[in-house]
């Protein structure tokens, strides 16, 4: 049994050894630490420029606001929805199909622990 699972070990380490040397290998690009890689950086555009102000993209300080007010007011909305929820789940507690819903996790519990002895 030990000489099948040698023998397998060697094949399979073979194997990979062929597996990474066939592997096509690109060649490395030293880069000075203090040179700058080519492309776009992280505040630059594609040809290396920066931008501080583009008329193009400017937006009035007013329709801004009111975005964000928009966005407010649908976070109010989420807001109020989730505490009705919480209110009604709150309400419901003392019902008997939430009492049959306890006694029925009490019993699942009773049966995994029976399960695990």
């Amino acid at each position: 049994m030990s000489r099948i699972g040698t023998a397998l070990t060697v094949a399979l380490t073979v194997i990979c050894a062929l597996a990474c040397a066939a592997q096509e290998t690109k060649t490395f690009e030293y880069h000075a630490p203090d040179d700058l890689a080519p492309g776009p950086g992280v505040f630059s555009k594609e040809n290396g420029e920066i931008t501080v102000y583009d008329s193009k993209e400017h937006k009035s300080a007013g329709q801004q606001d009111k975005t964000d007010f928009e966005a407010f007011k649908a976070w109010q909305q989420d807001q109020a929805a989730f505490e009705a929820f919480q209110k009604w789940k709150a309400s419901d507690k003392g019902s008997d199909e939430y009492k049959e819903f306890l006694e029925w996790k009490r019993w699942k519990a009773y049966q995994e622990w029976q399960n695990s002895k």
